[in-house]
């Protein structure tokens, strides 16, 4: 398939009258190796929702370990939504080869039915902002080596003559073993063909993350705009902190940032001298001035070493306990080696594996305590739990759970509605943005419960924070070995520490409601 597919896709997918052509229109402009047994697949639980679909969770009936994420688009004849749906499918069939971007597996859809299904790789480390702790970021060296790899699934899909346009840690997943997955390409476009650049035009992204001139009306160029997000992206996740809510002079932050110059506030005080300077590279107002992805790869910044080692990224990915016993490569060596020869060890299909072999031991059987006993679904936790630090564990009955649960949040004045006794849609807002997050209890071997708490709508960082002030009102019921035992079992991540900078140089300096009745 050429790169002229993708300008040019397929409008008629699921649009009247051409519901019967549309497989074989689809297969005609993306043929051959993107297909699985379907059949196979069967849905434990949902990972997401959207303004037009959902994400959902499928595992194999072959193989318990092998999981899919499934993006399911209600189609209904939308002209709009069509041609999105065939740009991203064309731009993820080229992209879909490098390690560090989420893979396609699959599509499928039938003219009968007002969806279609994309089949993709399961990241099951979770979402980057989730690894981000508000007002404190993450590990210097964490987020340095994420955004090392952020920057080489950057250099191919430009090589490609594809921009992103929505980087921000949302759209970044990561597996067990911190490989970056670049996901989420509705947004993404073609901006280079046969070695023309073409002057993009549509206002998009995540204003919080978005370069300026994406978001005024003006033309821009594709790879200046990824750049900048990149640059925000890095330094919320070194400190926590979204900078402005726009990248324009009505913010405060945004105007003493880009115009004004000034650096002696937050979040920029809390970054060393380099790694300010060097993201002032990459936010930087002038275009022309902006860094490039080759002068990111040779800065001196980003070629010295991250320091945390890893497990080696180039070996099977497996949950057998003897790969941690093998010696272990240095971050920075994975990019030493050839991108050719990541593809290569990336290529091969094969299982993958949420946990490590004592989390079996562990837990063994995981029961959903969201329905009567005789319908009550037990499952294998490999199947649906990715590390995120929004989890916690208690000690009370579930129904009892629950009731704290509403009384919390409408202390915080936080909505509530019950789904099922196990599971909570809570909706709220920070500053005057939305955030929606669910709650679902389940019953873990040992009389304990394990509340897991997943955003559905809104800002990653949003929702952190929103999770941060829920978390402090029903601390008085967390268990207080919770955190411990959860990070025994690989649940949650290591927790970031609150000064994350070792640099040599030193930090840089400033110059001068209503209760729930539960009885």
């Amino acid at each position: 398939m050429s790169v002229a597919d993708v300008e040019n896709p397929p409008t008629n997918l699921y649009g009247p009258p051409e519901l019967c052509s549309e497989l074989k229109e689809i297969e005609q402009h993306y043929p051959g190796d993107v297909s699985i047994d379907y059949a196979k697949y069967e849905y434990l639980k949902d990972l997401g929702e959207g303004q037009f679909g959902v994400v959902k969770l499928k595992y194999s009936t072959e193989n318990p370990n092998e999981n899919v994420a499934v993006k399911t688009l209600k189609i209904d004849g939308n002209p709009q939504l069509l041609r999105k749906l065939a740009s991203e499918l064309a731009i993820l069939m080229l992209v879909r080869r490098h390690p560090n971007i989420v893979s396609l597996k699959g599509r499928r859809g039938s003219p009968a039915l007002p969806f279609y299904e994309i089949y993709l790789e399961y990241c099951d480390g979770g979402e980057l902002f989730d690894r981000i702790e508000p007002e404190i970021g993450m590990e210097f060296d964490d987020a340095k080596f994420f955004f090392m790899q952020l920057v080489q699934a950057l250099d191919y899909i430009h090589s490609k003559g594809i921009c992103h346009r929505d980087i921000k840690p949302e759209n970044i997943l990561l597996t067990s073993r911190d490989i970056v997955k670049l996901s989420d390409f509705g947004l993404a476009t073609i901006y280079k063909t046969a070695g023309k650049e073409r002057i993009l035009t549509q206002v998009c992204g995540t204003p919080q993350y978005a370069a300026p001139e994406v978001l005024v009306e003006q033309k821009y160029r594709g790879p200046p705009a990824d750049i900048w997000s990149a640059g925000v992206t890095m330094l919320v996740a070194l400190t926590g902190i979204m900078p402005w809510e726009y990248p324009s002079a009505e913010s405060h932050t945004f105007k003493e940032f880009a115009i004004e110059k000034k650096l002696t506030g937050p979040p920029f005080n809390k970054l060393d001298i380099d790694t300010l300077i060097f993201l002032q590279s990459l936010i930087t107002m002038d275009v022309e001035k902006r860094t490039t992805i080759e002068k990111i790869k040779e800065s001196r910044w980003f070629t010295t070493d991250p320091g945390r080692r890893s497990p080696n990224p180039m070996a099977a990915d497996t949950n057998d306990s003897s790969a941690a016993t093998q010696p272990a490569q240095s971050r920075k060596s994975m990019y030493d080696q050839s991108l050719s020869q990541l593809e290569r060890a990336f290529d091969a299909d094969r299982p993958k594996y949420a946990f490590s072999q004592p989390l079996e031991n562990e837990l063994l059987l995981f029961s959903q305590a969201h329905i009567g006993a005789s319908q009550a679904t037990v499952f294998h936790p490999l199947h649906s739990f990715a590390r995120r630090m929004t989890r916690f564990c208690a000690e009370d009955t579930i129904d009892e759970l629950v009731c704290r649960i509403e009384e919390a949040c409408a202390t915080l004045g936080y909505s509530t509605s019950v789904q099922q006794s196990h599971q909570i849609l809570v909706m709220t807002t920070y500053g005057r943005r939305t955030v929606h997050f669910v709650i679902q209890i389940f019953e873990v071997r040992g009389g304990k419960l394990l509340v897991d708490v997943r955003r559905s709508r809104g800002l990653g960082m949003d929702f952190k924070n929103v999770y941060k002030a829920f978390r402090s009102a029903i601390d008085p019921f967390v268990l207080a070995e919770s955190d411990t035992w959860l990070k025994e079992l690989g649940l949650i991540p290591e927790t970031p520490k609150s000064a994350p900078f070792a640099s040599s140089n030193g930090p840089l300096k400033a110059s001068n409601s209503s209760a729930v009745n539960c009885n």
